[in-house]
């Protein structure tokens, strides 16, 4: 009886020892838990971030657009300069060049909106600069009436712009 005592009382002694390894075991199978649970947490909120972050940003440029627009009001003022232009040939230098200011004005205001943009490639960044400079050239003719070269630096406008127009792919100028 001693014996089954004494056997009674190891047993005991070892399913005490093995209790705190239990509850350890247990309350390490419950962090883990925890932490898995924690982490699908996490994963899920960084998912609905990116897709919120990713539904937040604003579609690209469209540069094409962004041309136009900007050279619009040229393209308005070259056609009234068309409409009077007979007019300018045998008009005083005073008048010519207050019938002109508008159309260069507007060049000149297109031109600066141009190098502010930020193109997409140097590509089309060098062809952009190919039409501030005819453009420019363009309004020299007609601020100083060198009506010899208007059509030679017209054509360079065109060309330049034609350039612009199919890096941007858009139609071609009319």
């Amino acid at each position: 009886m001693v014996a089954t005592a004494a056997a009674l009382a190891l047993v005991v002694t070892a399913l005490a020892a093995r209790a705190p390894v239990n509850s350890q075991l247990a309350s390490t199978r419950k962090d883990a838990q925890t932490t898995h649970a924690q982490l699908a947490k996490v994963q899920a909120d960084d998912t609905a971030k990116a897709t919120a972050l990713k539904a937040a940003q604003p579609p690209p440029p469209n540069y094409g657009q962004m041309y136009l627009d900007t050279i619009n009001p040229t393209n308005v003022a070259e056609k009234t300069w068309y409409a009077i232009d007979a007019a300018v040939v045998t008009a005083t230098p005073a008048a010519w060049q207050a019938i002109a200011a508008p159309y260069v004005s507007t060049i000149d205001v297109a031109n600066q909106a141009l190098l502010r943009i930020t193109w997409p490639s140097a590509q089309i960044t060098t062809d952009v600069k190919a039409v501030i400079q005819a453009s420019s050239d363009v309004a020299s003719d007609l601020t100083t009436a060198n009506w010899s070269q208007l059509p030679v630096d017209e054509q360079k406008w065109h060309t330049a712009s034609s350039a612009v127009r199919a890096d941007l792919n858009l139609p071609p100028p009319s």
